[in-house]
Parts: C-alpha cells; structure tokens; sequence
C-alpha cells in the first residue's frame, strides 16, 4: 500500500512541478509547444491540481487514516487522465511515443490506486484500537 502511494505521489509530484513551475520546457520533451497566456494559464492550473493530489497521496503514504482518501485520489487522478488520452487517441489518433507511454502509466498506476483503496492494510487483517 504505502509503496504504491509513494509512488503514484512521486509520479504526480514531478509532473505538478513541471507543468506548473517549467511548463515550456517540461512540454517540450513531447514536442508540445505552449503559446500565450491563455494556455499556460490552463496548464499551469492542471498542474497546481495534479500537485495538490500530490500532497494528498504523499500524505495518505504515512498517515494510515488517509490512505484510503488518498488512493481513491490517485485513482481519479490517474484513471482520469489516462481514459482521457484513450479517448482522445480514438477521436484524435496515436500521439507521440512519450505520451502513449504515459497513459500506459496513469493507467497502471490509477488501477493499483483503486486496489490500495480496496485493500487498504494490503491484504493483512488490520486491529483498531
């Protein structure tokens, strides 16, 4: 449980920070050019959010009582973010290698977000006291 939290709030935290702090430069390494105000200002607040989950996951990695609302976070976050590549690989066809990598990615993370939600003691019996 905590490996996968930890993981999926690395992953979220990297992107939040690139996308909010480096967008030109974070976007480039998929051939993506921004221009204008208008869309970084739509970027960068994608990545204040995907930071913000960040937290939270990293948050529910150490705090037992947020591990659930913390999974369910990376699940909505991840599953979201790769159904919507699905989706717009199907209306707007294959984009670059990086990015098909990358739903591959949301997804398997977003799955194993929404197993830690499911089981959050990972299997073992868990005692309160």
């Amino acid at each position: 449980m905590r490996t996968v939290l930890i993981i999926s709030a690395l992953v979220a935290a990297a992107v939040g920070i690139g996308t909010l702090f480096f967008p030109h430069a974070f976007h480039a390494t998929t051939g993506i050019t921004l221009d204008g105000p208008n869309l970084l200002s739509e970027v960068r607040a994608a990545g204040g959010g995907v930071l913000a989950a960040a937290f939270l996951m990293g948050l529910g990695a150490f705090r037992r009582g947020f591990a659930v609302p913390a999974a369910l976070t990376g699940a909505v976050l991840y599953l979201g973010y790769g159904l919507a590549r699905l989706y717009g690989a199907a209306v707007d066809g294959l984009p670059a290698a990086p990015l098909v990598a990358a739903t591959v990615a949301e997804l398997v993370l977003g799955v194993a977000c929404v197993l830690v939600a499911r089981h959050p003691s990972g299997g073992r019996a868990v005692y309160h006291a």
